[in-house]
């Protein structure tokens, strides 16, 4: 069985409130959470993933997928399991490969 990513590995909900974003990565995917604000004020979880070895900023947009949850303790799981679900779904065959 292969490790996955779980809610202690991206920080606690509070951290999010101060509106700092979180980077991380695992086996092959870079991430970023961050708590974002529609027009409305209502705020919300935005994650992006993308391959390694680039930083966001120099990876093509085409590369990424996007992701929204309510911001809140259950979204913050939400992104986690969704997190996961890239991993297997883009990355895991490529690293049980190697």
């Amino acid at each position: 069985m292969y490790k996955r990513i779980e809610s202690n590995d991206v920080f606690s909900f509070n951290y999010y409130t101060y509106k700092e974003p979180f980077t991380g990565s695992f086996n092959g995917m870079r991430y970023k959470i961050s708590r974002e604000e529609k027009e409305e004020g209502e705020a919300f979880f935005k994650v992006i993933t993308w391959p390694e070895p680039y930083c966001e900023s120099a990876t093509p947009d085409e590369l990424k997928e996007y992701a929204e949850f309510d911001f809140d303790e259950n979204g913050k799981e939400e992104a986690v399991d969704y997190l996961n679900d890239v991993w297997e779904r883009e990355y895991m065959q490529k690293i049980l490969e190697k």
